[in-house]
């Protein structure tokens, strides 16, 4: 079907014959800024002659083709275009001699900024004369793969200019050039950064400078069917309302004491010097579990047997300690005890532990893991130790484990003898509004407050005791006696508590201000006497150390005590709220790790944000080294100082000695927080054999995915913190900059959570990437002028090679939203869709030789691309995409069971399609399912897998609506290479039903209207019917003037 035998309609309905539409396209045609042939290949001053050209079009012009040198060189020498790119050069040459040194300069300029130019760091040398060496090399072969002009004159003897002469002279001028750009950019850099210092610093203190940017983004992209006079209308008019909005917050903020910004903003209010001090803390855990982690090593290595006696040698166990035991074996057993009795007294001397229950437990503690009946509960509290971002304080260390009684006031009135008397039973915490210091909660036990207690002197509203498990209860519930997993939990904990009450006692040092006498009762204080900006700390020395029953500033207190409710998930503790949480983990992952284009797009998008963090390409190749078979030649040193700062995560090291001990690994799995518990559940109720078979494919599928996905990440972060050590930036400062550097999830709010966990699970990622993108944007805008030049380079070049301008034009006209968005969602930057030349295309299917055009879709590749909006769908009108409304339950479950797409904006047949898609959201995306010949019944085929059947068919996929494919472009697509088949008749299609689909709903709003006027609805209410009715006519005019200028 073509394009033009589409009926076009008017604002009334009736349909324009063809010569009436050309007619009337005539009238209206309108050029394309944002189109910009002239970049393309498809110069709108072609044609003209150099008298012609305004001195600014010839520089223009000239600069053009300056930068596409190399590329004009290399046709040059295949014998491509040659008389044609003759003729442009001889006007570059009428252009300079007409306008003289300005127009030269931007041509020669244009030379020196070829982007392949770039490739060659020339001016990355260090000092002038490797600068000037290899500036002769990179000059030397600009030269010889240069455009050579064929009526240039050799400049050393007779004759035309040849291809060595002129290799020649750029060897001269770049040896020249290049010491003196090299000794230039970091001047300019240098001279330039206080000023975007100032620029970022008034962006992060002013939030209306940071909204209104970001709602003029918001406005510029919003419009789908709107000329680019509209876009930069919507643009100021978003930066406006953004303005207004981040005025409006800053004004509830101030009035609220910091409370809209601390639910809002991860951080907001904390100083350097208290974020240094976490970054601190995240060391001081990781450097106790390396300790911990290096007895576990060694006892790893050893067989069952012997793992097992070591445990009962640490617990004491009667029969083993009678026994004759190997003195290796007791080397290693007095190590672990060494290491946990150093760390032991440290909480002791912290004040977090009273000497005497360190002493009775010191020498037999060690943390114990049960199989049954609460393994699910152990492995969820195993991987909630303490997260990435997470300072608090567990508190199950050097203590008598097993089971506890809350006895009430009666009960214990009656037994409290019994209690007291019985060496086996232990009081760990009463409550009493008797106690000294008009506390209600003892959760410090002396012998004084025993002494109270059994004198009668204490009046207990509530008091909890405690006794050990006995070896017949913990042999029924599945006590796990191997000494490495053990001690490695044992680790975990005290390497928490240990860092989290260093860190208390310096916030406390810093910070904190005391009571004031006699006016605090449990944290209640006279209003008057409570320090302005200050929140007092609930008395528990056991939970809060030095900083228990003090007063602390508002945004710290709401980092460690009330952000630990979020981060620790206490609002998901129920089964329900656990297992929501799971399944929508699942969910989430299906998205991600378990998608394999994702990978790809992850990847890219870590290879610009790497350059625009200023990482080197030496200190990703040191990366490269660092993170690659570790376990196998060892971890540098380096690897083992990123571990010990903290760049990839609390949990690395931990892992690291997880995947060791198979059994371990086993037990356990994998990373916190990822959902893959949910399979394991699924597995654990299979039959034996099946869940084996299962166990093992999961772990070379799934959990594969995931180490990938986020070595994908550790391997940039690495790379970055390479290049800062190397500038001689601090450890902790630069571990910091490497995790924020990209996407740092462990940063978070109150709203971030809710979000992330209800109807926006990716909104942490725009909270991630934006103010990195806007720092970088501020601080180093040269940084997106490169991307734009490099992809605008690539994108001319496919074009060119294409040599069919209109078509192309036609086609990026009629592109859809997921096709016409700009790297960064930035105005004047190049198509996230680069034309692929022909040469490089594939083959189409047979049956559409010559059909499509191939083009490599680029925006899920590009950081940020958090501004696009699509109104596909069921969608908040105005919303950026990634804040539009979604998640496991809206998007996963109840808009496929109501027959709704959202990101296609197309209507599911009711039935087993409904649940099909349903099936789709909850899978992994993997090109496995719809296997040509295979009847999948109601199993739903992935959406990689509906790509693999149809490019699997004999002679590939025909389709009149939906995109042509092949094997090739099949795979391609399912490993993230988005290239794509385009028809320009199909696109036509698509957006003439898209906007024949808004006309039939304007048609219903304007009888709707009319009917509500002969129904006198609005009698005496005339103003407002002309006001619909105009507004109604605005949009049918706008909605004719957009198929007007797609040519439909």
């Amino acid at each position: 079907m073509a394009v033009l035998s589409m009926p076009e309609f008017n604002p009334t309905g009736n349909v324009l014959s063809m010569p009436e539409l050309e007619e009337e396209k005539k009238k209206k045609k309108k050029v394309n800024i944002l189109s910009m042939p002239e970049l393309q290949g498809n110069s709108v001053t072609s044609g003209k002659s150099p008298e012609d050209f305004t001195k600014g079009e010839a520089m223009w012009y000239v600069a053009k083709k300056g930068l596409a040198d190399t590329y004009r060189g290399g046709k040059q020498l295949l014998g491509i275009d040659e008389e044609e790119m003759a003729e442009e050069q001889r006007t570059i040459n009428q252009l300079m001699d007409k306008h003289g040194g300005m127009v030269t300069g931007a041509y020669f300029g244009g030379m020196i900024l070829d982007p392949v130019g770039w490739l060659i760091p020339a001016t990355k040398a260090r000092t002038a004369a490797k600068m000037a060496m290899y500036g002769a090399g990179m000059g030397a072969a600009a030269g010889a793969t240069g455009y050579v002009d064929p009526e240039a004159q050799s400049l050393m003897g007779e004759g035309p200019m040849t291809r060595g002469e002129q290799a020649a002279l750029g060897s001269v001028a770049g040896g020249t050039i290049a010491p003196a750009i090299g000794k230039a950019l970091p001047w300019f850099a240098k001279k330039y950064a206080p000023v975007g210092d100032k620029v970022w610093e008034a962006t992060t203190k002013n939030p209306e400078i940071g909204t209104g940017i970001a709602g003029g983004m918001i406005g510029y992209n919003m419009g789908e069917d709107t000329t680019f006079e509209e876009d930069i209308n919507n643009a100021f008019k978003g930066a406006l309302v953004g303005m207004g909005s981040g005025f409006g917050l800053r004004q509830a903020d101030k009035m609220s004491g910091g409370k809209v910004g601390r639910f809002f903003i991860p951080e907001h209010g904390l100083d350097d010097e208290y974020i240094k001090m976490k970054g601190i803390n995240r060391k001081d855990a990781n450097v106790i579990t390396k300790r911990f982690n290096d007895v576990v090593t060694k006892i790893q290595n050893e067989d069952d047997e012997t793992r097992e006696l070591i445990y009962k040698l640490l617990v004491k166990d009667e029969a083993v300690m009678k026994s004759n035991v190997d003195g290796r074996v007791l080397e290693m057993t007095e190590e672990a005890r060494d290491v946990m009795g150093k760390y032991g007294k440290e909480l002791v001397d912290l004040g977090v532990l009273k000497e005497n229950t360190w002493l009775k437990n010191y020498d037999t503690y060690i943390h114990r893991i049960y199989k049954n009946p609460d393994f699910y509960k152990q492995k969820q509290i195993f991987k909630s130790v303490y997260g990435e971002d997470d300072i608090r304080f567990i508190g199950d260390e050097i203590k008598m484990r097993g089971r506890t009684e809350t006895l009430h006031k009666h009960e214990w009135d009656v037994n409290k003898d019994y209690y007291l008397d019985d060496p086996k039973w232990e009081v760990i915490s009463a409550k009493s509004s008797a106690l000294p210091g008009n506390r209600k909660v003892a959760d410090e036990i002396d012998e004084a407050v025993i002494g109270q207690l059994r004198r009668g002197e204490l009046d207990p509203d509530e008091v909890i005791v405690r006794r050990d498990w006995t070896p017949e209860e913990r042999a029924k519930m599945g006590e796990v006696t191997d000494a490495s997993m053990a001690l490695f939990r044992t680790g975990q904990l005290m390497a928490n508590d240990v860092s989290a009450h260093r860190f208390f006692k310096t916030v406390a040092d810093r910070y904190a201000r005391d009571i004031p006498a006699g006016k605090v009762v449990d944290g209640k204080s006279i209003p008057n006497e409570i320090p302005e900006g200050f929140t007092y700390v609930p008395y528990n020395r056991t939970k809060y150390g030095e900083l228990a029953g003090k007063f602390i500033p508002d945004n710290i207190h709401h980092d460690i005590i009330a952000m630990d409710k979020w981060r620790s998930g206490k609002f998901f503790n129920s089964e329900l709220g656990r297992a929501y949480k799971g399944v929508n983990n699942w969910w989430k992952l299906t998205k991600t790790a378990y998608n394999l284009p994702v990978h790809m797009n992850n990847f890219g998008s870590n290879v610009v944000m790497y350059d625009v963090n200023g990482g080197s390409l030496r200190g990703l190749r040191q990366a490269v080294k660092d993170l690659t078979f570790p376990k196998a030649r060892g971890p540098s040193d380096r690897l083992l100082m990123a571990q010990k700062y903290d760049v990839f995560g609390g949990n690395f090291i931990g892992n690291e000695v997880l995947q060791k001990n198979k059994a371990l690994y086993r037990a356990y799995d994998t990373a916190a927080d990822t959902g893959s518990e949910t399979v394991d559940s699924i597995l654990n109720k299979t039959p034996d054999l099946l869940r084996k078979t299962g166990k093992h494919t999961k772990r070379w599928t799934l959990d594969k995915f995931k180490e990938l996905y986020t070595w994908e990440d550790n391997l940039f972060r690495m790379g970055l913190f390479n290049t800062l050590i190397a500038k001689g930036v601090d450890p902790v400062d630069a571990a910091r900059q490497a995790r924020e550097g990209f996407v740092d999830y462990a940063k978070s709010s109150p709203f971030l959570e809710m979000a992330r966990n209800t109807a926006l699970p990716f909104a942490a990622y725009a909270y991630g990437i934006v103010p990195r993108l806007g720092e970088a944007a501020a601080k180093t805008p040269w940084k997106f002028a490169k991307w734009g030049a490099i992809i605008g380079g690539l994108n001319a070049i496919g074009e060119d090679l294409s040599n069919a301008p209109d078509r192309i034009e036609k086609e990026r006209k009629l592109f859809g939203a997921s096709q016409s968005g700009r790297i960064f969602d930035l105005p004047f930057m190049p198509s996230n869709m680069i034309k692929l030349a022909p040469q490089v295309s594939p083959d189409g299917p047979e049956r559409a030789k010559g059909k499509d055009n191939y083009y490599l879709n680029i925006g899920r590749m590009i950081p940020g691309q958090a501004f696009q909006y699509s109104s596909s769908g069921k969608r908040i009108p105005g919303m950026p995409d990634v804040m539009q409304p979604g998640g496991m339950l809206l998007s996963g479950l109840a808009d496929p069971l109501r027959g709704i797409n959202t990101f296609t904006g197309q209507d599911i047949p009711k039935g087993i399609d409904r649940l099909k898609e349903v099936g789709r959201q909850f899978i992994p995306n993997v090109p496995i399912s719809g296997i040509p010949g295979v009847d999948t019944g109601l199993a739903p085929a992935t959406y990689a897998g509906t790509k693999t059947s149809r490019g699997l068919q004999p002679g590939g996929f025909v389709s009149e609506t939906k995109e042509n494919q092949t094997a090739l472009t099949a795979m391609l697509q399912n490993i993230g290479l988005r290239v794509q088949a385009v028809d320009p008749n199909k696109l036509g299609m698509s957006q003439f039903y898209r906007l024949n689909n808004k006309l039939s709903n304007l048609k219903k709003k304007q009888r709707k209207l009319d009917r509500d006027r002969s129904e006198r609805v609005y009698d005496g209410r005339l103003k407002i019917f002309k006001k619909k009715q105009q507004e109604l006519l605005k949009e049918f005019e706008e909605l004719s003037g957009a198929m007007n200028r797609l040519g439909l």
